[in-house]
């Protein structure tokens, strides 16, 4: 019905110039009119047709068509479970860039980032989201490239120590004395960060260094604002080059200047990131909400697709 329609269609407009040359050009206006009359008839008639056409074609969907769209969607169910789990929750801590588990009042629960922990991108889902998967590649390598140079500073930080015979250590292990805890690093972050944004209360202050106990011997070292211990030392020679040594890496404009760039960049692509994760949560939304999905995205059978090509 389609074709007869569109030949009933392309008739009535060849009627409806021909009524045009006897009305206006030959100037006989009762047979131009006969005809223009003629075109409206073929031409309602073939849209008539062309109409109930495309209504039985879509109607007249074989059970084998059926069955492949039925396959289509199982598979786009398959895409969208995978979508949830392709691009983690990410978060600067204090430099680094990490995967965030969990958070209640009083804590937040982190994990470092670690090949295994992170999912490779499937093949098919590659093949429907190219866009999206590219720009994971690339701000997965981002984020390696931004941890190495985290993990850099650290181990410059720890040689900054080193020169003043303090070893840095984790704050479980056997006590050495005098050592600087690896849990300094993150006042020291948050003590730059506020000297960045010229906090009028500062939550650290590194002047204000005390000891656990203020009679002589073995003592933890804390500093003001931060809760968690930050050295060790068991003289008070010890205890104040702990201290002096500490003040002194604050203060140094060096550290300060690199640590400031690594809180940039790591915000920078956190907020990329989340912003990828955001536009793919909406793309599969829109197509599941509107299946198979809207005219910036539809999930189609793709022969790229390992998958598709078996429902083809």
């Amino acid at each position: 019905m389609i074709p007869l329609g569109a030949s009933l269609i392309a008739f009535a407009a060849v009627l409806l110039g021909l009524g045009f040359q006897l009305y206006f050009t030959w100037k006989i206006p009762i047979l131009g009119m006969v005809l223009w009359l003629l075109s409206g008839f073929f031409f309602v008639s073939g849209l008539s047709l062309a109409i109930i056409g495309i209504a039985r074609n879509k109607g007249d969907i074989t059970p084998r068509q059926r069955e492949r769209d039925k396959r289509l969607k199982v598979h786009f169910e398959d895409m969208k479970k995978i979508s949830s789990n392709i691009i983690p929750t990410l978060t600067e801590d204090y430099g680094r860039i990490v995967l965030f588990i969990s958070s209640s009042r009083t804590s937040t629960v982190t994990q470092s980032i670690k090949e295994d922990t992170l999912c490779k991108i499937p093949d098919d889902f590659v093949a429907h989201f190219p866009k999206e998967a590219t720009t994971w590649d690339t701000c997965y390598l981002d984020i390696n490239a931004h941890n190495e140079k985290y993990a850099k500073f650290a181990l410059r930080i720890r040689e900054f120590f080193g020169l003043s015979g303090l070893k840095v250590m984790l704050v479980n292990q056997t006590n050495e004395s005098p050592c600087i805890y690896e849990a300094v690093f993150r006042p020291f972050f948050v003590w730059w960060r506020d000297r960045l944004s010229h906090t009028e209360h500062p939550q650290i202050d590194f002047t204000k260094i005390d000891v656990d106990s203020p009679n002589y011997g073995p003592s933890n070292l804390r500093v003001a604002g931060w809760a968690e211990t930050i050295a060790y030392a068991e003289s008070e020679t010890d205890k104040e080059k702990c201290k002096s040594t500490i003040r002194s890496l604050a203060n140094n404009a060096k550290f300060e200047q690199e640590a400031i760039n690594l809180l940039e960049s790591a915000t920078k692509l956190v907020e990329s990131i989340h912003a990828l994760k955001t536009q793919l949560t909406d793309t599969i939304q829109n197509v599941d909400k509107y299946w198979p999905g809207t005219t910036d995205y539809k999930f189609r059978r793709l022969k790229q697709c390992q998958t598709c090509k078996k429902i083809i």
